[in-house]
């Protein structure tokens, strides 16, 4: 593992370049392994892979990584761990990269021992789900429409449908890759799954989703859209059980066999595709694209329910967030949780249809003082 790690670095390394030139090289580099415990060794080893493999998910090159990027790939990599157990924590990534620059001289990670990077060791990094701005209507918009257009790729199709599916049902990453694609059913204008394991109820937890969305014309829509190319690639496979929603995907569509793709790149093609690289005109959100993670795709909707405060009850916006009234035994009886949400979603779509327009939450407000969701919705 240590040989392979050097190799993998190259001449980013003064030892692995020069104990190239001996015919002992490994006898130098187990010295080197030598001075620490092997299960030391092993974590350290195991979390530079890790990091390598975020970095290069996120496209950041080493030799020219700056700090803050560094930083970037520290939240990417903490924020993935509730989903992926390769990803390790803040403080053990920044000490196994620290052990490395120091035993192997890679010079391009020196940042690694910068004032920034120091930070994370004695602060606490920002949870995902207190932080993340909700997605503005204009990106929603324009992901439903660009669903529709017939130009749509493959890939685009899967990803601008998983994103958009997560948005309406309020589903976080790790909901979406326990989703039992067996179980999904596609019924008069609704889409309803199981999350199979859910942060609450590990038993698993209904969702449902109202297919209209902004733009449909009658049942042409995009989650139908959505949900008639998955059928085609669940199809292709020849998988009989598969229960995660997004595949790991390249510029020709999904990769056989099917495999569920990790979170730094879902990350990385949500900020990707927020520039909606289809459209002729520039990025709007460029500048601020780093303030939305994952868990922003289940804020959006949340974040609407508190200005229709006139039009949507506390129970349904608990049952959007798939959270029952603690004090109340009606969901129980009612054998079905999730037509409050549903119609939690089909109000906010007649009010967004009529003209309403949200405001900005205070706090990111304040972030994105630039940013005017009406200009945005307006500029289409």
């Amino acid at each position: 593992m240590w040989y392979d790690l050097l190799k993998e670095i190259g001449n980013r390394s003064r030892i692995w370049q020069e104990t190239q030139l001996s015919q002992h090289q490994q006898v130098h580099l187990n010295r080197i392994l030598d001075s620490v415990a092997p299960g030391a060794a092993m974590k350290y080893i195991s979390s530079c892979n890790s990091f390598f493999k975020t970095c290069r998910t996120l496209q950041i090159h080493l030799d020219s990584i700056s700090d803050v990027q560094l930083a970037d790939v520290l939240i990417t990599m903490s924020l993935s761990r509730s989903t992926s157990h390769s990803s390790g924590s803040c403080s053990s990534v920044i000490k196994a990269s620290r052990w490395l620059v120091k035993s192997a001289e890679v010079e391009c990670l020196q940042v690694v021992n910068s004032v920034l990077i120091g930070t994370f060791l004695i602060q606490k990094v920002p949870r995902d789900r207190k932080q993340a701005p909700p997605l503005p209507l204009w990106i929603l918009f324009q992901w439903e429409r660009r669903v529709l257009m017939s130009n749509c790729s493959l890939t685009e199709t899967i990803l601008l449908g998983a994103f958009l599916l997560m948005a309406w049902g309020s589903l976080r990453f790790s909901d979406a890759q326990r989703m039992d694609l067996g179980e999904v059913i596609y019924h008069n204008g609704t889409m309803r799954g199981v999350v199979w394991r859910y942060k609450t109820a590990v038993s698993g937890m209904p969702i449902a989703v109202a297919a209209e969305g902004f733009l449909s014309q009658g049942s042409h829509n995009s989650l139908w859209n959505f949900l008639t190319v998955l059928d085609t690639v669940l199809t292709k496979s020849g998988m009989s059980n598969v229960d995660f929603l997004i595949p790991l995907v390249d510029e020709d569509g999904p990769c056989y066999p099917l495999e569920p793709v990790d979170y730094a790149t879902s990350l990385y093609h949500l900020r990707r595709l927020l520039s909606c690289p289809w459209r002729q005109r520039s990025d709007l959100l460029q500048h601020i694209k780093l303030n939305f993670t994952l868990h922003s795709l289940k804020a959006t909707l949340l974040s609407l329910g508190p200005q229709l405060h006139e039009q949507t009850t506390p129970e349904q916006r608990l049952s959007q967030r798939h959270h029952a009234d603690p004090h109340s035994s009606l969901a129980t009886y009612s054998r079905d949780a999730v037509w409050t949400a549903l119609t939690y979603q089909r109000k906010l779509i007649l009010q967004v249809q009529q003209g309403w327009r949200p405001s900005l939450p205070s706090i990111e407000a304040v972030r994105l003082q630039w940013w005017n969701p009406w200009w945005c919705w307006r500029s289409l």
